[in-house]
C-alpha cells in the first residue's frame, strides 16, 4: 500500500511539471509550455509578463495629446502654410524650440485665433496647452503676444484647452477673463501681462501664435 501512494505521488509531482492542471470540471487537462513560459489558465505566456495589462494601460496614458477638432468647433479655419510640418524631430534650425520633452514653435505674424488654430493641427501639433508656471514662462520666452490653445466657445466661462487635458493651472491677468466685448472665446498670453481672453477674430494687440509639438 506504502509503495502506490509513493507511485501516486510521483504522478502528480509529474503532472504538475508537464502542466497537467486541473480544469473546471475538476478533470486533468494537459497544458504542455515550453521553458520560460507558464499556463496562465489561458494560454502560454511568458514568464515574467504577469504586469502586461498594467504595462499597455502605461502606454495608454503616456499617450500624447492632439487637437482633433471636437472642442470650440466654432475656432477653426483654414492654416496659414506658415509651420513647418512636424516630423517628430524638435529641429531647432526650423525654428523648433525643445522644452520637457515636446516641441514648440512661434509664429510671429499677426493672424486670427482660428487660423493659429488650424496652422498648429495641420502641421501635426496643436495651439500650445500650459499646465505650470514653469511651461508658462518658457512659451513667454518665445516671443510676447500669442494665441494659446484655450478657449470656452463650447460653454461661456467654462475654460478648456482644445486637446482636452485637464486645466489645471492658471495666470490670468487681473480682472481677465472677463469676455469684455462679448464673444472672447479665444486666449492669448501677453507675456508679463499674463493671459487675456479675447475675440478669436482678433488680430491686433496678439502678434502671433504658439504650437506644442508631442
Amino acid at each position: 500500500m506504502r509503495s502506490l501512494h509513493i507511485l501516486h505521488d510521483c504522478v502528480l509531482v509529474t503532472l504538475l511539471i508537464l502542466g497537467c492542471i486541473p480544469d473546471d470540471n475538476g478533470e486533468d487537462t494537459f497544458h504542455p509550455c515550453d521553458a520560460g513560459t507558464h499556463w496562465d489558465g489561458s494560454a502560454c505566456v511568458p514568464d515574467g509578463d504577469a504586469d502586461t495589462d498594467a504595462d499597455t494601460d502605461a502606454d495608454t496614458d503616456a499617450d500624447p495629446s492632439f487637437d482633433d477638432g471636437t472642442i470650440c468647433t466654432s475656432v477653426l479655419d483654414a492654416p496659414d502654410g506658415l509651420v513647418p510640418t512636424w516630423t517628430g524631430v524638435c529641429d531647432q534650425s526650423q525654428g523648433f524650440a525643445p522644452y520637457d520633452a515636446h516641441c514648440y514653435i512661434r509664429v510671429a505674424t499677426e493672424t486670427t485665433g482660428e487660423v493659429a488654430r488650424g496652422s498648429c493641427r495641420s502641421a501635426g501639433g496643436h495651439l500650445a496647452t500650459i499646465h505650470d508656471a514653469a511651461e508658462d514662462a518658457f512659451v513667454i520666452s518665445l516671443g510676447e503676444g500669442s494665441f494659446l490653445g484655450g478657449c470656452d466657445a463650447d460653454q461661456e466661462g467654462n475654460w478648456v484647452w482644445v486637446t482636452g487635458e485637464p486645466w489645471s493651472f492658471t495666470d490670468w491677468n487681473h480682472g481677465e477673463p472677463n469676455d469684455y466685448t462679448p464673444g472672447e472665446d479665444c486666449m492669448e498670453s501677453r507675456g508679463k501681462w499674463n493671459w487675456n481672453d479675447c475675440r478669436c477674430e482678433h488680430a491686433g494687440v496678439n502678434t502671433g501664435y504658439v504650437c506644442e509639438f508631442e
